[in-house]
């Protein structure tokens, strides 16, 4: 019993660290790392069967991460399975209702979301919670001011203003009582931004009943809430109470002056907020925005654009807005395909967003687990996903490899099409077993034009042969026989590469270990430097795969030291170009989101693999596909 209770006691300390680190997150809109923090949580509670409160708060924070995610179908399934099981009289239920009301005001079922936050609002009343009343009447004024608008409603207008002031006073009042108390510093700031997003919303009340010069007034000091000091901690609530301020201005005829507003370099603009949660109403400011002339296609500082939060939410009429605004910009240029352009960022948008549909909410999770046979699972969650999903399966290879036995018998170094390449097979009956090896290295042949990456003598050749040698010395518990590699010249198809350049990310996550082939050259390559940062920022965070660096003349192996930082930006690219574009990101780890300062452009022609000598030239052909990890 002793036992029991100990093994308890150290679940609910593991849950309540991965709660506290999942609130961080969520606080910073780091909505991915909330999101795993979350699951995990909910994982742990497999541990407490008896602790059903410690579950219902962890699905609660699950839904509410899914939502700012854009993921409403999954976050309202949760709020509609779980609601059913709290008592009328539990608090959790305010935070439930509330949470329902924004998910049907976002899904534009205004009627249902103002019944939810009339609910949430009488039972805040009820239990004297004041932060919940606040919250609960200024989302009543949002969505009685969207209502007001559709049906043409002026008293539905008033009693919108009327809640959203109430709003402004409550998170006053709060802001007042936490002041100057450094322990409630982070309630303060909370309070900041309710007052903040009440005040951005009386302002579009304001516009509406034609009051211009108290909407402006209103929304700047939403805007000057914010301070150097005491920035807002939720990118979003700048960028709306920017839009606030500049749709004011703009109303009023002060028209650059809300352009300025509306383009915040390096953060979240109006634009990225809107398309982030895609509401109807969101949709006609973003046409706003359109028609302003308003820049729509700044970054945010993750360096996703508008365009890449519209994909990652499936809406597509954000996605009609930004391509209208993209096409007039790309009109300019008198040489542009308008469609052709559009086509290339709206794949790389797709491209991304599988990146963060696959890794990040497949892979991730069992590799946060660190058990013995995550590699494996991992290997299985990847083909499952590429086998189950068509357009997966164009835009993606799956995971290729050749066995150590095979590779060692040919004598040289294979090819794609020489008919050594195998396609991982999770039902195998070796599949568990199977240990892959990345091999990362440049092309020696000398000849600029070779269609080759060995030279005359073998040299790379041989040189993995020597790295295989010495890492199984290294691993003798692995059988020869159950070891496989994978490299690129042979394992991605070098007569249609490009599903298996994109898939790069993924190939590495699935490799027990990446071998860097290290000679004079190497860490001037591109693509050996982002080689090394994936696996970098892979060990670093998962502690399961490995990295050794086989240096040239030096003998045996050695691990890569965690002290290197390579990176990629200015060294030699297969086509150099652009390197201005914001390009594919994927987000390795918990903790560490792989940056490239400055930004590499990884510029492939599709006829050509990442290291065709013909990438050594200057050829700056336009057809390309861009790649960010």
């Amino acid at each position: 019993m002793a036992s029991s209770n100990t093994h308890e006691y150290g679940a609910e300390h593991a849950w309540d660290d991965v709660m506290a680190r999942g609130k961080q997150h969520a606080q910073e809109a780091q909505w991915e790392l909330a999101l795993q923090a979350y699951t995990t949580a909910i994982s742990l509670c497999s541990t407490l069967p008896s602790d059903t409160a410690r579950r219902h708060r962890a699905l609660k924070d699950l839904a509410y991460v899914n939502r700012c995610m854009g993921r409403y179908e999954p976050s309202l399934s949760i709020l509609d399975e779980l609601l059913p099981q709290l008592p009328t009289t539990d608090p959790l239920r305010l935070n439930i209702t509330g949470e329902l009301g924004v998910l049907y005001r976002q899904l534009n079922r205004l009627e249902e979301a103002r019944d939810a936050f009339d609910e949430q609002y009488r039972l805040a009343s009820q239990l004297n919670e004041l932060q919940r009343m606040c919250r609960a009447v200024g989302n009543l004024g949002m969505v009685n001011s969207q209502l007001s608008q559709r049906d043409h409603d002026p008293e539905l207008l008033d009693l919108a203003t009327k809640q959203l002031q109430e709003r402004v006073r409550l998170a006053q009042d709060l802001r007042n009582a936490s002041a100057g108390d450094p322990t409630k510093a982070s309630k303060y700031d909370y309070y900041t931004i309710l007052k903040a997003i009440g005040l951005s919303r009386l302002s579009i009340c304001y516009s509406a009943q034609g009051e211009n010069d108290r909407a402006i007034a209103t929304a700047l000091e939403a805007v000057q809430l914010e301070t150097e000091e005491r920035p807002f901690n939720d990118s979003s609530v700048e960028a709306i109470s920017r839009f606030s301020y500049g749709r004011a201005l703009y109303r009023a005829g002060r028209h650059q002056e809300a352009l300025e507003q509306f383009d915040l370099p390096k953060k979240c603009s109006p634009a990225v907020a809107f398309c982030k949660e895609p509401s109807t109403e969101h949709c006609e400011y973003l046409q706003e925005l359109l028609d302003a002339g308003a820049e729509m296609d700044t970054p945010d500082e993750h360096g996703y654009h508008a365009l890449d939060y519209a994909v990652f939410n499936g809406n597509d009429a954000a996605q009609h807005t930004i391509y209208i605004f993209l096409a007039r910009r790309m009109a300019r240029d008198s040489t542009a395909n308008v469609s052709e352009r559009f086509k290339q960022r709206l794949e790389e948008a797709r491209l991304r967003k599988h990146y963060r549909e696959i890794f990040q909410d497949q892979m991730r999770p069992i590799l946060l687990g660190r058990k013995p046979d995550s590699l494996h699972r991992i290997r299985q969650t990847y083909a499952s996903a590429i086998d189950k999903d068509i357009d997966l399966s164009k835009t993606f290879d799956a995971l290729k490899l050749i066995k150590y036995t095979d590779f060692l018998a040919f004598n040289r170094f294979p090819r794609s099409s020489d008919g050594l390449t195998q396609t991982f097979n999770p039902s195998a009956n070796d599949a568990s077993t199977q240990h892959i090896v990345f091999i990362s290295y440049r092309w020696v042949n000398p000849d600029p034009w070779a269609r080759y990456p060995d030279n005359a003598e073998n040299k790379q050749y041989h040189r993995i042969l020597h790295a295989l040698s010495e890492y199984l010395k290294i691993n003798p518990s692995i059988n020869p026989t159950n070891l496989a590699i994978w490299i690129d010249f042979a394992c991605i198809n070098q007569d249609d590469p490009m599903p298996g350049i994109s898939a790069l990310p993924f190939i590495i996550a699935q490799c027990d270990a990446l071998i860097s082939l290290v000679d004079e050259e190497y860490h001037s390559r591109a693509w050996c430097s982002v080689e090394v940062m994936m696996v970098q920022a892979l060990r670093e965070a998962y502690g399961v795969h490995q990295w050794f660096e086989d240096r040239d003349g030096e003998g045996g192996l050695r691990r890569g030291s965690g002290e290197l930082r390579t990176e990629p930006g200015g060294k030699k690219l297969g086509v150099e170009g652009d390197r201005e574009r914001s390009l594919v990101a994927i987000d390795f780890s918990p903790t560490l989101t792989l940056t490239l300062t400055p930004r590499l452009t990884l510029k492939i022609t599709p006829n050509y693999s990442k290291d065709h000598p013909k990438a050594h030239s200057e050829d700056h052909s336009k057809d390309h596909r861009l790649l960010h990890f």
